[in-house]
């Protein structure tokens, strides 16, 4: 083990200087250990995050009351039109094959099994062993009926080009 230096006062320094060192360790462990320990508060108390969390919750509260109000832009008449036309194919298509599988025309489109919400846009009616299924949206009307055959509907469909036939 090696010695402290040779002088009297050197011993003192010496061992002055290691006391306050080992002192020092102790005030660094103390303060370690109080942090430790310390209670935290909840991070929802510090002023900085409630802020930013207040200030997200508003911008999505904004942006949901904006997207509610806001009306959907209608379609265009052509769309409209083209939208109607296939429904009202759909809704023929289903009458006749519930007239091969019964027999017999269904009283209501609540018979044919199609998703609801189609009652709202398109009409069904029964006549004798004729019916008609008319569809409308906005201005738009689309009509097919039955004692015309599948050919008047094409017809009103157009060319597929869009040019002359």
């Amino acid at each position: 083990m090696s010695s402290p230096p040779g002088s009297t006062s050197d011993s003192q320094r010496y061992a002055s200087h290691v006391r306050e060192i080992l002192d020092r360790v102790a005030d660094l462990e103390a303060q370690v250990q109080d942090h430790r320990t310390a209670p935290r508060g909840s991070p929802l108390t510090r002023a900085p995050i409630v802020a930013v969390i207040a200030l997200i919750f508003g911008a999505v509260v904004a942006w949901d009351v904006f997207t509610l109000t806001r009306k959907p832009e209608p379609l265009p008449p052509s769309a409209a039109q083209s939208s109607l036309q296939v429904s009202v194919m759909v809704v023929t298509q289903a009458v006749e094959a519930y007239r091969e599988a019964h027999g017999t025309l269904p009283a209501s489109m609540d018979e044919l099994g199609l998703p609801p919400g189609a009652e709202g846009v398109l009409q069904y009616r029964r006549r004798g062993e004729n019916f008609d299924v008319t569809g409308a949206m906005g201005p738009t009307r689309v009509r097919f009926r039955s004692e015309e055959g599948p050919l008047s509907l094409l017809k009103q469909l157009g060319p597929p080009d869009g040019g002359a036939p």
